[in-house]
């Protein structure tokens, strides 16, 4: 049966090389990242909803960032965020986790 397509199924071997020691560096990298996401603090990002809260956030990130001169690209991004969570623990506040108890 045709349908007046000029495609045609191509089928193919490929070949990948292992080496274990790639996986398992790329393994650790990934549980690092993970522990970094999970030890970083929660904020209160609720409280945004409030304008004035927010005017607060954004004051306080243009005064934190100010202007600096960086040697790299780095150092740059690393004062951006210690700016940023530095500001959010001072407008916003961490949020509590309650822990969670079993009612029995």
């Amino acid at each position: 049966m045709t349908v007046g397509s000029d495609h045609y199924l191509m089928n193919a071997k490929i070949l990948f090389s292992y080496e274990k020691n790639n996986a398992n560096e790329s393994r650790e990298n990934i549980t690092v990242c993970a522990l970094e996401l999970s030890q970083s603090p929660l904020y209160n990002i609720d409280s945004l909803r409030d304008e004035s809260t927010s005017f607060l956030y954004k004051k306080t990130v243009d005064e934190k960032l100010g202007e600096s001169n960086f040697v790299s690209t780095e150092e740059c991004y690393q004062h951006l965020v210690k700016c940023i969570h530095q500001a959010a623990k001072e407008a916003l506040g961490e949020k509590i986790l309650r822990s969670k108890t079993k009612p029995f």
